[in-house]
C-alpha cells in the first residue's frame, strides 16, 4: 500500500455556492488532515467547509466548520490524527464562502492506495 501526503485540492470560488474541491479515487482511503483558508480581501469573509463521506449533500449534516476569516488573514484548521477518513469514491469535500473570490481554500491530507 502506497501512502502519499499531498494537497488534496485547492479552490478560490468565484461565487457563494458550495464548490466541490476533492473526491477520493476508487480504491483510495483518504485522511483529511488540514484546511487552510486565506482571505485575500480587505473585509472579513465567511468560510465554510463540508465533508460528505459518501455523497454530495452540502448542508448542516455534512458541515465540518464555518467561521469568519478576518481581512487579509489566514486560518489553518488542523485535524487531529488520524484525520477525517474518506474511503468511498462517492464522497466529496466542498467549500463555500460568503463573498465571491474572497477566500482561497487548500485541503491537505494523506491518500493510501
Amino acid at each position: 500500500m502506497a501512502q502519499t501526503g499531498k494537497n488534496l485540492g485547492q479552490s478560490r470560488p468565484s461565487g457563494t455556492s458550495a464548490t466541490q474541491v476533492y473526491s477520493p479515487a476508487a480504491g483510495t482511503t483518504t485522511f483529511v488532515r488540514s484546511v487552510c483558508m486565506a482571505n485575500t480581501t480587505g473585509t472579513a469573509a465567511q468560510a465554510t467547509v463540508y465533508i460528505d463521506i459518501n455523497g454530495s449533500t452540502y448542508d448542516a449534516d455534512s458541515m465540518v466548520f464555518t467561521r469568519s476569516i478576518s481581512a487579509n488573514d489566514t486560518v489553518i484548521a488542523n485535524i487531529d490524527q488520524p484525520g477525517i477518513v474518506m474511503d468511498d469514491s462517492d464522497g466529496n469535500i466542498a467549500v463555500k464562502q460568503g463573498t465571491g473570490n474572497a477566500v482561497c481554500f487548500t485541503i491537505s491530507g494523506i491518500e493510501i492506495t
